[in-house]
């Protein structure tokens, strides 16, 4: 049986996963957009207008497996009308008020005991994700006292490469020194986590579905998990303590 030494993990829909969206709360964020930039336009017409460029760009990210970092995103795709260096300096507060304005993420109840336990039970962790962000998932970590237990963060916005290019994966592996065989991840989008993976050699991929069903059959061998669980609690099941002093202990 394969020793897994390292669990990557996702973000989204992994270790926290959308609320519902709230008029109010939405309106809110954008009036800090609006009044940040002193934007002359309703902020339902701005609102518009950032909403159908960040599809474009989302559509371009997913095309070309590239991640732009939010300086580019928002001087070259969300406002190229702006002046850039403002656009520029800006960005990191406008990307997370545009975020907010889009949907708060909330974590399972069970995210902070599961991770520390597998971080006790000798498990090096590392962060794999797709995001325009480059500090909300540390933050979201680090508020819940996790930061430390992670080996290695790869964010899409940082390296420039998106799932499911195995390059990301490898990046993540490469930190941890840690091979692929000796690896698990876990993640909730067959199309992006299961093939990636995958395709980077990892020896076991779980899929976790915290609030939606996962369609089965799946469409290819490639898109299908070893495991699949609805609930971070359950991987306690599926990764057994390792033994102090077992190459690779974390």
């Amino acid at each position: 049986m394969t020793t897994i030494q390292a669990i990557l993990f996702d973000m989204g829909g992994t270790l926290v996963y959308p609320a519902r969206k709230d008029a109010l709360h939405r309106q809110q964020y954008l009036d800090y957009l609006v009044d940040l930039l002193d934007v002359e336009q309703e902020p339902a017409v701005f609102y518009d207008l950032l909403r159908r460029r960040s599809r474009a760009y989302k559509r371009w990210a997913v095309q070309h497996g590239r991640e732009l970092p939010e300086e580019q995103i928002w001087t070259q795709w969300y406002l190229p009308d702006w002046p850039a260096e403002k656009i520029g300096r800006l960005a990191p507060q406008l990307n997370h008020w545009w975020r907010a304005a889009r949907g708060v993420n909330q974590v399972p109840w069970d995210m902070q005991s599961t991770l520390l336990e597998l971080a006790r039970r000798g498990y090096r962790l590392g962060l794999v994700s797709n995001t325009t962000s480059r500090s909300e998932g540390p933050a979201i970590l680090e508020s819940h006292g996790l930061l430390p237990y992670f080996g290695t963060l790869v964010l899409s916005t940082v390296c420039g490469i998106r799932k499911p290019d195995p390059a990301i994966f490898a990046l993540a592996l490469s930190e941890l020194g840690v091979s692929p065989d000796r690896a698990a991840y876990i993640g909730d989008r067959p199309e992006r986590d299961v093939l990636g993976a995958r395709r980077a050699g990892i020896a076991r991929i779980v899929v976790i579905r915290l609030t939606e069903p996962l369609e089965l059959p799946p469409p290819s061998p490639e898109l299908t998990p070893d495991d699949l669980v609805h609930s971070l609690s359950q991987l306690l099941d599926l990764f057994p303590p390792r033994e102090i002093g077992e190459p690779g202990y974390a």
